[in-house]
């Protein structure tokens, strides 16, 4: 489809404020996102099962040898 020059420019200010929407938008979610992964790892390391269950992660990420990973 052919376009006239002038109608892109008519068009460019709708086109970027749908798109800061957008942007907006996404980033709105992904701070609630971040939010509520953060909130549940946190609340999860306040059991008793929770710091266990740290605790061998940890334990067992101390006693392997790093270089198998690269």
């Amino acid at each position: 489809m052919l376009m006239d020059v002038t109608e892109i420019f008519n068009r460019a200010d709708a086109e970027k404020r749908a798109r800061t929407y957008k942007l907006a938008f996404l980033g709105f979610v992904e701070l609630i996102t971040a939010y509520k992964i953060t909130y549940a790892a946190v609340h999860a390391l306040m059991t008793t099962a929770g710091r266990e269950a740290l605790a061998k992660v940890l334990r067992e990420a101390a006693h392997t040898p790093m270089y198998h990973m690269f």
